[in-house]
């Protein structure tokens, strides 16, 4: 910011962390986590929980859960320290702030640990805030299902740039008339299976064996812990959820591209626990 004072700018931030191994620093894991054992939060241990070498009981469970909201806490304390300099600068009140994440964790609400497992709300639900220049939209609230696919059309409008063919929807704009499906994909380690959601209902469509469960319908309003399976009770909407999601499985296999990872790439993947004997 210094050196670039006064001019243009465009600053990526990825603070990589909450993510395994979850292991904050010391001064935030005593305060926030003073109870919870840091050997459980190490790739290691996490690789013998998901290989099924150990019990995942209700003290794992709670530690995991306390080291992983310690390093949700360093993770805010350092984009603090970024807003707050973004104000010493004098370029917080015209800058356009994206704050976001990936995907979120799993802490066994579903019977597995981590993320890529399955495509429940506590994996797809995160945090996306914006912050426009000049206070516009100050407050505002957009109640739709979005998506990360909704970022780039939304910077391109707030910057008064067209979008073209750009999938994703602004979210600057009014809400556009009728309904809007939100569709997540997972295929990861064996597993392959595609949610499709209008905000209230959620259908979640099995496409490989490893799944346990079959199709499931969650009326996200009334039980958004996604604990009772309503499929048999809204056959209709679960037949139009079901066509939503074939239809969107067909475009992402026909739009499918291979890609090829360089040494250093797969080695930080392999580091991350993404591939490999301890891939999660």
């Amino acid at each position: 910011l210094a050196e670039r004072h006064a001019q243009p700018i465009f600053l990526f931030v990825h603070t990589v962390d909450p993510h395994a191994p979850f292991a904050p620093p010391e001064s935030l894991r005593a305060r926030l986590a003073p109870a919870a054992d840091p050997a459980r939060g190490t790739m290691a241990y996490l690789a013998r929980l998901a290989a099924k070498e150990l019990p995942v009981d209700a003290a794992t469970v709670a530690d995991l859960h306390a080291l992983y909201g310690a390093e949700v806490a360093f993770a805010d304390a350092e984009l603090g320290e970024l807003l707050a300099a973004l104000r010493r600068a004098g370029r917080y009140d015209d800058a356009l702030i994206v704050f976001l994440s990936d995907h979120g964790e799993a802490f066994h609400e579903h019977g597995v640990l981590g993320h890529g497992w399955d495509l429940y709300q506590e994996v797809l639900r995160i945090p996306l805030i914006l912050k426009l220049p000049g206070r516009r939209h100050a407050g505002r609230r957009v109640a739709r299902p979005v998506a990360q696919i909704d970022v780039a059309p939304t910077l391109l409008a707030a910057a008064g740039l067209a979008g073209g063919e750009l999938p994703g929807a602004g979210l600057l704009a009014p809400s556009a008339a009728g309904e809007r499906l939100h569709v997540a994909y997972l295929r990861y380690a064996g597993r392959e299976g595609i949610s499709v959601s209008d905000g209230r209902f959620k259908l979640i469509l099995p496409l490989s064996s490893s799944f346990a469960a079959g199709a499931e319908l969650y009326d996200l309003d009334r039980d958004p812990a996604e604990r009772h399976n309503r499929l048999f009770d809204h056959p209709v909407r679960a037949a139009y959820l079901e066509a939503a999601a074939r239809r969107a499985l067909g475009a992402r296999r026909d739009g499918a591209a291979p890609v090829t990872l360089s040494d250093e790439e797969r080695t930080r993947l392999e580091a991350l626990g993404y591939l490999g004997g301890d891939a999660r």
